[in-house]
């Protein structure tokens, strides 16, 4: 399969593994354009990581919004391996500039090192970051509008597991955006948590998060509980949430187990025999 990559599909194959496995079972026909968008979603998620200055993470953002817009209007590309590849989904209507314009703003967060205010706040963003992509990637694959409504609730609770999987990450670059009303709550400082003596309890931050992915979860299972055939692609992350949730659980909602920094076993089985029975 390795050999057989696109250049894109390296990317997202290296960049985020996860999104990978459940787009190497999307059709084949597809599976281009879907590397495509995900690794337009890698590009904007990566930026705040890339830069040394906020002013930077601006520019290129700014560089995004143009390229978008230059699609939409079917102007000329810059020579950027995801835009060109992004280009005629967008010039022939298969996904609408509007989506993509606001996953860029949304990611203008990013630059910001402070604490989300609330809950609600951080899960808003989630669902115009992670859920937006998810809901994009099941249009790409033609799902009813229901079916992209679950999608993106999906990937907004993928997108709230993603900020507890990369916590150690962030932290490590002096970034910290758990929720400010979870640390008062909590009775915790910025800088504490920031740098933490070794006794620090971290779980009363998780398991909020952890309670509201799983409640989206839940609330999209129950409402379909079968995966479409052909178009499942998208709903396989509810299968790999899962597994996230039960390590973190394992770990007793601790961010700093190691235990929970590990990539959980059997996923391509799980995503395989998810497939097999229509079930997520």
């Amino acid at each position: 399969m390795a050999d057989a990559l696109s250049v894109l599909g390296k990317q997202v194959k290296a960049q985020d593994h996860d999104r990978y496995l459940t787009l190497v079972f999307a059709p084949a026909a597809l599976r281009e354009d879907l590397f495509a968008l995900a690794a337009f979603n890698q590009e904007l998620a990566r930026t705040a990581e890339r830069v040394s200055e906020p002013l930077l993470g601006e520019m290129r953002f700014a560089w995004w919004r143009d390229a978008v817009e230059a699609m939409a209007a079917e102007g000329r590309m810059p020579e950027h391996p995801v835009a060109q590849a992004l280009h005629p989904l967008v010039a022939e209507g298969r996904l609408a500039a509007d989506p993509l314009l606001e996953m860029i703003e949304a990611r203008r967060r990013d630059l910001d090192a402070e604490p989300f205010a609330t809950l609600e706040a951080l899960t808003r963003y989630a669902a115009e970051t992670a859920g937006r992509l998810n809901r994009l990637s099941a249009c790409l694959l033609d799902v009813p509008d229901e079916g992209q409504e679950l999608a993106e609730d999906l990937g907004t609770a993928w997108g709230l597991l993603g900020q507890l999987r990369s916590f150690e990450t962030w932290r490590r670059s002096g970034r910290l955006w758990l929720p400010q009303s979870l640390l008062d709550a909590a009775g915790l400082s910025r800088g504490q948590v920031l740098d933490p003596p070794e006794a620090l309890n971290l779980a009363p931050l998780a398991k909020p998060l952890a309670k509201a992915a799983e409640v989206l979860l839940s609330a999209a299972k129950q409402r379909q509980p079968s995966l479409p055939k052909g178009k499942a692609s998208p709903f396989l992350l509810g299968t790999l949430a899962r597994g996230y949730l039960r390590q973190l659980s394992e770990c007793g909602f601790e961010l700093a187990d190691p235990r929970f920094a590990l990539l959980p076993p059997g996923r391509i089985f799980h995503l395989t025999w998810s497939l097999l029975k229509r079930r997520w």
